[in-house]
């Protein structure tokens, strides 16, 4: 599974604690710490992957004629055996193309507010700018 983060966790409530909080010797008595678990405050399923576990049988065979051949697997056991193709890479949908004035070092994305479900801002930084879009939909981009 893939997660992420949603805020840094500085802002909550919870107590925390250090190994300096404890006494070196350990006959010295102390207070005991106790962790509760909780629901995910911090982060985010962004994606997840079903797994194939336990793979029973696979073959590599290019049955649909595509550039790269496809994976078919047997996996799983009992009443939860699947049957699964695996193709090579994923499918992309261009959403808009913009002229870029170089290669970016490096690319980010953005939501609006923490409550959007998805991101509005693409930040891409070259070594001597940095570039924002914005992206709404049913809109146009606009560049800054």
């Amino acid at each position: 599974q893939f997660y992420q983060f949603e805020k840094l966790g500085d802002d909550d409530e919870e107590l925390e604690f250090s190994s300096d909080d404890f006494p070196t010797d350990p006959k010295q008595s102390y207070e005991a710490v106790f962790f509760h678990p909780r629901e995910l405050e911090n982060l985010a399923l962004v994606e997840s992957i079903d797994s194939m576990n336990p793979l029973i049988d696979c073959k590599v065979a290019n049955l649909t004629g595509e550039d790269a051949p496809q994976i078919y697997t047997a996996c799983g056991n009992g009443a939860r055996s699947t049957f699964r193709i695996l193709k090579h890479g994923l499918e992309v949908n261009e959403i808009v193309a913009s002229e870029l004035p170089g290669i970016p070092s490096a690319v980010w994305t953005l939501k609006l507010s923490r409550g959007d479900q998805y991101d509005a801002y693409i930040v891409l930084s070259f070594t001597n700018a940095t570039l924002y879009q914005l992206w709404l939909p049913n809109s146009s981009v606009a560049k800054a």
